[in-house]
């Protein structure tokens, strides 16, 4: 039986495909972070019940979003609008699948929110926004909430004045 391969060995084959930078801090939990810009970074990857292999992004303000922590941190999820879960790696496997799912998933998520005023604007939104094969996480139930932390964000970018 061909072993499979640990979170660890996922995150360095897309840190070998540049999908994440290889300055990213990776835990054992199948989290890794890094900042990019005025941006910080989450991909997390999950084993499924199903024995399949899922992720999620977060992408948040590296200013503010550390002080916010507590209350969401400034950030947005981001998931695949269709999941697109692969069967698990396993050592020796074929390299194909899993490229095409860190480079489709993690990767673009990476490049979801373009700046700080992006993500005011992606906090602000009522509802989920799609853009490409992937969507925001936005209920309606934290929409207050949202939109208080996009207030301060765009005061801290100096839209406080009329």
């Amino acid at each position: 039986m061909v072993k499979q391969i640990s979170v660890r060995e996922v995150f360095k084959i897309a840190m070998d495909l540049g999908v994440i930078p290889e300055s990213a801090v990776v835990d054992r939990k199948g989290r890794a972070a890094w900042s990019s810009g005025e941006l910080a970074l989450v991909a997390m990857l999950e084993r499924r019940p199903d024995g399949w292999l899922g992720w999620h992004a977060f992408v948040g303000d590296l200013k503010l979003g550390p002080a916010l922590s507590s209350f969401g941190g400034l950030s947005v999820a981001i998931d695949p609008l269709v999941d697109d879960a692969v069967d698990w790696p396993r050592a020796g496997g074929s390299a194909g699948s899993i490229e095409k799912f860190l480079r489709g998933g993690i990767g673009a998520a990476r490049r979801f929110v373009v700046d700080r005023l992006d993500l005011a604007q992606l906090l602000a939104s009522e509802s989920d926004v799609r853009r490409g094969d992937l969507t925001t996480w936005l209920p309606a139930a934290n929409y207050p909430a949202r939109l208080v932390q996009a207030l301060i964000l765009a005061r801290d970018m100096g839209f406080d004045r009329a």
